[in-house]
């Protein structure tokens, strides 16, 4: 889990960094899409990078991708989604 020492699970460490990420407000804003996109991506791409020994090109590439998804879908959902009280960043993310 980012920065603390721990080692766990991948999907665990994922969890952990994406609560504790949106914990601490971390978060970026789109508001196009209506939600935080960079905290779900960047939570599950760190420790499936660490597991899987990528490279920063990959790591990165993973980012833009997931990214990009995450705003596209985002705005073709919103703002209904978010009317009906669903928020993006949990659902999308």
């Amino acid at each position: 889990m980012i920065g603390s020492g721990f080692r766990t699970s991948v999907e665990n460490a994922a969890l952990a960094n994406g609560v504790l990420s949106h914990a601490q407000l971390w978060d970026d804003n789109f508001t196009a899409m209506i939600g935080h996109p960079s905290v779900p991506v960047v939570s599950a791409i760190l420790p499936i990078a660490e597991w899987r020994g990528l490279s920063g090109r990959d790591v990165l590439r993973a980012y833009l991708m997931g990214f990009e998804l995450e705003v596209r879908l985002g705005r073709a959902v919103n703002p209904c989604m978010y009317d009906l009280g669903w928020h993006t960043t949990g659902i999308i993310g």
